[in-house]
């Protein structure tokens, strides 16, 4: 079941054209599953749509995984994933030209709901963020 919820987040944002999907990871630990999944933003997306997507991937269970984390990328070419895969989170050591790049991250706990939206104005390296909860 998860797979096809996937399969049909994946064909919106196909369908989309705003919101590329580039590439995702599952990473699985002793107690908890964890997926991190890479999208190229569109110059014309807007906050609204955005939001939106964010509230379409909370309703589904992908994968069954416990902590989903989406990065959204202004440039394809910068698009990987952190090194850090126990917090997801990007550092300026040695990650600073992919930061660069990231213009949004999504974040979800099914655990406990939690559902932040971080935007930045610039870029996450330079900019301060901007949180939404979804």
């Amino acid at each position: 079941m998860a797979d096809l919820l996937n399969k049909a987040l994946k064909q919106h944002v196909m369908e989309n054209k705003k919101i590329k999907f580039l590439k995702e990871r599952i990473d699985t630990f002793t107690n908890k599953t964890d997926e991190i999944q890479l999208f190229l933003l569109d110059d014309t997306v807007d906050l609204n749509e955005l939001v939106l997507f964010c509230k379409e991937v909370k309703q589904q269970k992908l994968h069954g995984a416990m902590f989903h984390v989406f990065v959204f990328f202004d440039n394809e070419n910068y698009a990987e994933f952190p090194k850090n895969p126990i917090t997801a989170g990007y550092t300026p050591d040695g990650e600073s030209e992919v930061m660069k790049h990231i213009k949004a991250v999504y974040m979800y706990n099914q655990v406990n709901q939690y559902s932040k939206l971080s935007l930045y104005d610039k870029n996450a390296l330079e900019s301060l963020l901007e949180e939404i909860s979804i």
